[in-house]
């Protein structure tokens, strides 16, 4: 689907893509519904910490 142009494009796709997650996390198990996110070892998806900004910003 190409990208929406006008208000009108962008709530239908917003419409349809909304109803698709909607549809995958029905079919999720209760299990996979209960399992935790857990982005520790992904460093991509760290926030840093004031400390660490601080750090970053000194050197």
């Amino acid at each position: 689907m190409p990208r929406p142009k006008t208000k009108e494009e962008l709530v239908l796709a917003s419409k349809e893509n909304y109803e698709k997650l909607n549809h995958f996390i029905s079919k999720l198990s209760e299990e996979e519904l209960q399992t935790p996110f857990d982005f520790s070892k992904d460093q991509k998806k760290k926030k840093p910490t004031g400390i660490e900004i601080k750090i970053c910003g000194m050197s």
